[in-house]
């Protein structure tokens, strides 16, 4: 009996495989809980906004959840049974390292769109900020400037 017979992964990629498709589940969940919350939004480029990162977010879930099984599944095939396996092993192994790049490139893109909202929404705000100052300014300098006259019209 050597060594490699007592090195059974299946166990340890079942748990982990578990947990992956938990937290799948679990950010579909909290995901359906933001789009609801965003169903509100009336100004139509967030509208958008938020449309795409619901579709970029369950896609993600979707990868996560299927990167899972596919852990689950790649961990439970013995390598040493024959060609078939070894081969299947190979596939799934390679497809999940596929689907692991596509969810940090789906997790890339939506913090790059994320930031430009962001950005999006500080300049929205400093433009309603800026125009409030001047509006706020120009009511100054117009009630000043009745103050002088009534002043001079006293004089």
């Amino acid at each position: 009996m050597g060594m490699d017979e007592n090195l059974a992964i299946g166990p340890s990629s079942a748990a982990l495989a578990l947990v992956v498709i938990g937290i799948a589940f679990l950010l579909t969940w909290r995901q359906r809980v933001e789009s609801r919350r965003h169903r509100s939004v009336e100004d139509e480029a967030d509208r958008r906004y938020f449309a795409r990162q619901d579709r970029r977010r369950y896609r993600g879930v979707i990868c996560l959840a299927v990167l899972g099984l596919g852990i689950g599944v790649g961990g439970n095939i013995d390598i040493r049974a024959g060609r078939s396996e070894r081969i299947a092993f190979v596939v799934t192994w390679g497809a999940v390292f596929l689907l692991l790049l596509q969810v940090l490139l789906l997790a890339f893109v939506d913090l790059w769109s994320t930031r430009r909202y962001a950005d999006r929404q500080r300049r929205r705000l400093a433009e309603e900020r800026r125009i409030t100052l001047e509006r706020e300014v120009a009511e100054l300098l117009e009630r000043r400037r009745r103050e002088g006259r009534s002043r001079a019209d006293e004089d």
